[in-house]
């Protein structure tokens, strides 16, 4: 059952119009990080002020009932007191227990959620909602990733923060191979479609040549091709891409500026093209 909401602030009419155009994304983002947002409590008590103790705070979840018959919980986020409301009086209409509601700033709420692994939704069951995919609340937290447009497409771009996996090694090991290589960036890719979250999740190798280098290229996505042929289906692909000093990309832009090199050609290779 769905309820209607109309926007009453600035973060709905902004959400609005991200979900009619994803050009509205960045600024619905920067609204909902400064925002004050509510979520259903199992208590009756009020929100705990700073220094309280948030983090045993004891959020309510729902639940989607999946095809194996288990049920699949998340938690529901509101945009504005007349959006909790709604909902609350669905939750009756439904005969849901009810307990209490806590008004509490985003940044709060999003790493209280992120760190207990929950899915979260905006205004579930409402024509004004979304799924919060991790990257985006990643994106909205922290200065290492950004959102930018690729090819007419948004892209959140951040850093790699996993441990050294063999994946690493053996790309590494590909870049050695080519001695035009001057150095390499490692950043993750996440296509944004916005009423649907992060699709299309991958790494990207952004290549840097001493100079431009097609054939080099062309054989490093081959190898890293024949790579992910023997890793597991389920990993993320590894897309190939070439940095350029002539041309002003956005993947270029984001490793230049929030990203360190993930491989850089040894100095004996430099000096080997020295004194070639």
């Amino acid at each position: 059952m769905l309820y209607h909401l109309e926007a009453t602030n600035p973060l709905e009419q902004c959400f609005e119009k991200a979900l009619s155009n994803n050009a509205h994304a960045e600024a619905f983002y920067q609204q909902l990080s400064q925002a004050k947002l509510f979520i259903l409590s199992e208590s009756s008590e009020d929100a705990p002020q700073a220094g309280d103790g948030a983090i045993a705070i004891s959020i309510k979840q729902w639940y989607i009932p999946l095809e194996d018959g288990s049920d699949h919980p998340f938690t529901p986020i509101f945009t504005s007191q007349i959006a909790v409301d709604k909902a609350i009086e669905l939750m009756k209409s439904e005969g849901t227990e009810y307990h209490g509601v806590m008004e509490l700033e985003a940044a709060t709420i999003f790493q209280l959620l992120l760190q207990s692994g929950n899915d979260m939704a905006l205004n579930p069951n409402s024509n004004m909602s979304k799924t919060l995919d991790e990257d985006e609340i990643r994106y909205m937290l922290l200065p290492d990733f950004s959102l930018v447009e690729q090819r007419g497409a948004l892209v959140i771009l951040g850093k790699v923060f996993s441990d050294e996996l063999p994946i690493f090694a053996e790309l590494k090991e590909i870049l050695s191979n080519y001695k035009r290589v001057q150095k390499a960036y490692l950043i993750e890719s996440n296509s944004l479609n916005f009423g649907r979250s992060c699709t299309d999740h991958a790494l990207c190798l952004v290549v840097q040549f001493v100079d431009d280098n097609t054939d080099d290229l062309s054989r490093i996505r081959a190898d890293v091709d024949r790579m992910q042929r023997k890793m597991d289906p389920n990993s993320w692909e590894v897309k190939v891409h070439q940095m350029r000093a002539d041309v002003q990309e956005p993947l270029g832009q984001f490793c230049v500026e929030k990203a360190e090199p993930f491989y850089s050609q040894s100095l004996f290779a430099k000096m080997k093209r020295w004194f070639a």
